[in-house]
């Protein structure tokens, strides 16, 4: 102003409401008053114009003039935005649909609520405007989730919101989810059967189990029954299913020794359905059971079962050993009777 006249005024602004602030003893002329803009807060920029000229004249105690400034501040946007896949790939099944929440906080004490909703496995997103330029994380309730849901990668995922930038390069924080139901667990028993006799203490029957087209297999692939096996039942072990599907299994008895006995030459076919039952779980089919039981009968005779070819030798075997014996008793008989 007047007179080289020079001075620094601030005014605090709270909770959006309008201040002002006076200054006294001036020389009367005309003065220019300015605001820094350099020194506004971020996001802020005055509208209108800067520079303004007031005329003071002494004694003006009724009618002060005044410099009036008005600042604007300038809002942006964040979006968020949702993608789901099943099994770790990419679908348009309904297993990942369902609703999904997403909390925000930032500056200013900023803090909001969005859902996403997801059809048929389209992403798909939403845009949160008029934020005050800063910093905002912005995490998803994962307890809120769709079943069999969970979320892949990051959560609370931080974004730059800066003024002006509602149409173009909008900040996004993208979240992945992925269905995959829970792992089931089923087991193949085999129950040994043994018609004919008792069972005694030396009494075992061996089995053998074998996947077809690459079934998931339990930790045995053999066992023996004996007769201190509880309902001479015994398990393979547990097979876990991390898939739907159709698993088929073969369980064989291996031969043994007893020749009184006929051993069971099937194989037989156990078949395993799984299935998904879109809640986040694998599950039997409608109808079939996870843990499967084989009934394998061997029967015990007192005489060797027909159409053994390993007891028709040694039966063979034992007649021409006798036959020869009775020869060899034979023949000296028969030359003391030629001598006499």
């Amino acid at each position: 102003g007047p007179d080289n006249y020079s001075a620094a005024k601030t005014i605090e602004i709270k909770n959006g409401v309008s201040n002002e602030v006076q200054v006294d003893d001036l020389v009367p002329g005309t003065y220019t008053v300015a605001e820094d803009t350099s020194k506004n807060p971020d996001g802020v920029s005055l509208t209108g114009q800067n520079d303004i000229e007031v005329e003071v004249k002494a004694n003006n105690t009724a009618n002060i003039p005044t410099a009036e400034f008005t600042n604007n501040i300038d809002v942006g946007s964040l979006k968020i935005k949702k993608n789901v896949t099943v099994n770790g790939a990419a679908t348009t099944k309904t297993l990942a649909d369902g609703t999904y929440y997403f909390t925000i906080v930032g500056s200013d004490n900023y803090s909001a609520t969005k859902t996403i909703e997801i059809k048929n496995g389209v992403s798909n997103e939403v845009q949160v405007d008029d934020l005050v330029p800063g910093t905002y994380t912005v995490a998803e309730d994962t307890s809120k989730n769709p079943d069999g849901v969970s979320l892949t990668g990051k959560n609370n995922i931080q974004v730059e919101v800066k003024g002006n930038n509602n149409t173009t390069n909008v900040p996004t924080a993208e979240f992945t989810n992925d269905y995959t139901p829970s792992p089931c667990e089923g087991e193949i028993q085999v129950r040994k059967v043994l018609k004919g006799r008792a069972w005694t203490s030396s009494d075992s029957f061996t089995f053998t189990l074998k996947a077809l087209d690459g079934a998931p297999m339990p930790s045995q692939t053999r066992i023996t029954i004996t007769r201190s096996d509880a309902d001479q039942t015994k398990s393979f072990g547990t097979i876990v299913f991390t898939e739907p599907g159709t698993y088929v299994y073969s369980v064989s008895e291996v031969r043994g020794g007893d020749p009184y006995i006929k051993y069971d030459t099937e194989e037989h076919k156990i078949t395993i359905e799984v299935v998904d039952d879109t809640h986040g779980n694998l599950v039997a089919k409608e109808g079939t059971q996870l843990i499967q039981i084989v009934t394998i009968k061997n029967t015990y005779s007192e005489t060797p079962p027909t159409g053994d070819s390993r007891h028709l030798f040694l039966y063979a075997s034992l007649m021409i050993t006798s036959m020869m014996g009775l020869c060899m008793l034979y023949l000296p008989y028969r030359r003391k009777k030629r001598k006499e």
